[in-house]
């Protein structure tokens, strides 16, 4: 990561994205964005744009209850505890596709294990 900060032709800015747009006469894409650290409104120009939301678990402040287990950084440990199963993004920031994929294997593992009274 610290080489990809590291890069003099990348751009990061961490802040409310407003508008993204194409330049009609360049092709270039504009984002309007507010900043997050300075509050302050920038409009620039790039030749790609890579849009990324940061993932914070809301559990990393307010715990839910049943003595569940969670990581350091507030995702929840994904070992099963008394009949309880941790999935998708409850666990770690994950894309739908594989947050689906969890939640199926995890269905399967509860029906699993009514059945099998274990």
């Amino acid at each position: 990561m610290q080489r990809v900060q590291e890069d003099e032709n990348i751009t990061f800015i961490k802040g409310k994205v407003a508008k993204v747009e194409e330049d009609p006469e360049t092709g270039d894409v504009l984002v309007t964005a507010e900043e997050v650290a300075s509050g302050r409104k920038i409009t620039e120009r790039f030749d790609m744009v890579v849009l990324a939301a940061g993932m914070e678990p809301t559990t990393r402040m307010v715990k839910l209850p049943g003595g569940l287990q969670y990581e350091t950084n507030g995702f929840l440990r994904i070992d099963q505890q008394d009949g309880i199963y941790a999935v998708g993004v409850a666990t770690r920031p994950l894309d739908v596709n594989s947050s689906v994929q969890d939640a199926t294997s995890k269905a399967i593992k509860c029906i699993q294990t009514l059945v099998g009274g274990k």
